[in-house]
């Protein structure tokens, strides 16, 4: 585990908040490459925030939880085996122009420096030799997640800028939460303005039938009214006339009362 007291690991969650929030690496991934490697990474000289940078930069390469974690593990593994490096290491190093001893402490006083040195410097190297290099250095298993930050190393760079500043991680988790929560309950009020229009147009739908069947009833009551007094010569043809016109004007402003449902639904 990495041994961290109650005020650390809240700092380590907002960090983890943070970097997931701005780069390219699941919150939950980078948790699981933090509880597999980072005790590993706090022994070799990087604070856990600064492990979650690292963690965070390998998985925006797009390398899964497990290969990050490898890489990790045998990133800081060789950065920090001073004496003990193989030869090949050695000689790896050597092009680069560093010792291995002195590699493992500049990782005790800078480990991201010193990370970010290597990386500038394989970087640097001719494109045909850089595999290889990783191979050495770091083994095969972690060319995955480590070759494709030597053509993104503003990624490696964002990673560690991101969490530099400790003011900008205080109450990360609780913005998060703040603005989920403020979304939730607007999306609750937008679900529940659409509830209540459905009652307002189910309203509207019955009082638009209760307003047709009206208007049928007086188009078809005045014309039968007039068709019998103009059949029996008690009204003349052009009375018929006006009142089918008549008619058709008392239907549109029956129709028209419909207009007052936009301004009061409580027909």
């Amino acid at each position: 585990t990495m041994a961290l007291d109650q005020g650390q690991a809240i700092s380590l969650a907002n960090a983890v908040n943070h970097l997931s929030n701005n780069m390219n690496a699941n919150a939950g991934a980078l948790g699981e490459v933090l509880q597999r490697q980072g005790a590993v990474a706090k022994a070799a000289g990087l604070t856990e925030i600064q492990t979650a940078s690292l963690g965070a930069a390998l998985l925006s390469s797009g390398a899964g939880p497990e290969i990050s974690a490898t890489a990790l593990k045998n990133l800081v593994g060789a950065l920090t085996k001073g004496k003990a490096a193989t030869k090949a290491q050695r000689e790896a190093f050597a092009e680069l122009g560093f010792e291995a001893v002195d590699m493992a402490k500049m990782m005790q006083k800078d480990a991201p420096g010193a990370i970010k040195s290597v990386f500038a410097a394989l970087q640097a190297m001719p494109v045909e030799e850089q595999s290889a290099l990783i191979s050495q250095l770091f083994g095969e298993e972690s060319k995955g997640a480590i070759a494709p930050l030597l053509t993104n190393m503003a990624e490696l760079h964002k990673a560690f800028n991101l969490t530099a500043d400790a003011t900008k991680l205080s109450g990360s988790m609780q913005a998060e939460f703040a603005l989920r929560s403020a979304t939730t309950g607007n999306n609750l009020e937008l679900m529940r303005n659409r509830i209540t229009d459905i009652g307002g147009m189910v309203r509207l739908s019955r009082e638009t039938m209760r307003n047709i069947r009206q208007n049928v009833l007086i188009a078809l009551g005045l014309k039968v009214v007039f068709l019998v007094t103009t059949v029996t010569g008690i009204s003349g043809l052009w009375i018929a006339v006006f009142a089918d016109t008549g008619a058709t004007v008392l239907v549109t402003l029956n129709a028209m009362r419909l207009l007052r449902f936009g301004r009061n639904r409580d027909l």
